[in-house]
């Protein structure tokens, strides 16, 4: 007689995170992101200039719809990277939304280094754009960040007598573009 052999089960291919347990935790782990980027997102959409916060101590209470850390997170943000916070979430929300439909997030080790880079990429391309009169802050719509950036293709531009906006959108503005569909999870591995 020959004895029988038990295997370990597979997984599914309908089933790519596992078991129900598995696919609830990631549903969670993806709401909880979705959930703390919007928070994120409604800090800065609520941000105001002079909302008191850790880098500008001005009394009063801070009208930001998250308060002092709402204000405190969105000053710091659009002071760094200017405009490009927003596109900050773009991908923690593609991964979560990826959780939410229980499929793998594609969150890899190349995808986070390229999520930094494409928001500093990003930074330096809205510096080189023309702040209007009304932009409330000492540096450019990339924030700190997106000045330091902006200097190379500023430099470059000079020595090739070109609008810097034009340089910068395509030597900064593709690969930016670039990292950030990359860092979202696509194309996929």
């Amino acid at each position: 007689m020959a004895a029988s052999r038990q295997t370990a089960p597979s997984i599914d291919a309908a089933e790519p995170l596992g078991g129900p347990l598995a696919r609830l935790l990631h549903r969670l782990l993806g709401l909880a992101v979705l959930v703390g980027c919007g928070l994120a997102i409604a800090a800065l959409a609520t941000w105001s200039v002079g909302d008191p916060s850790l880098s500008n101590a001005t009394p009063g209470t801070p009208r930001n719809l998250l308060g002092f850390g709402g204000a405190s997170l969105a000053d710091f943000l659009l002071q760094m990277i200017g405009l490009a916070a927003p596109v900050l979430f773009v991908p923690p929300i593609a991964w979560a939304l990826r959780l939410l439909g229980a499929r793998p997030a594609r969150v890899t080790r190349r995808r986070l280094i390229a999520w930094p880079i494409a928001i500093v990429l990003l930074a330096g391309v809205l510096t080189v754009l023309v702040p209007p009169a009304t932009w409330p802050l000492p540096t450019g719509l990339g924030g700190v960040i997106g000045d330091v950036v902006a200097n190379v293709p500023r430099g470059v531009a000079m020595l090739l007598s070109l609008p810097p906006a034009i340089l910068g959108g395509g030597v900064l503005g593709l690969p930016a573009l670039a990292a950030l569909v990359f860092a979202t999870g696509y194309p996929a591995p």
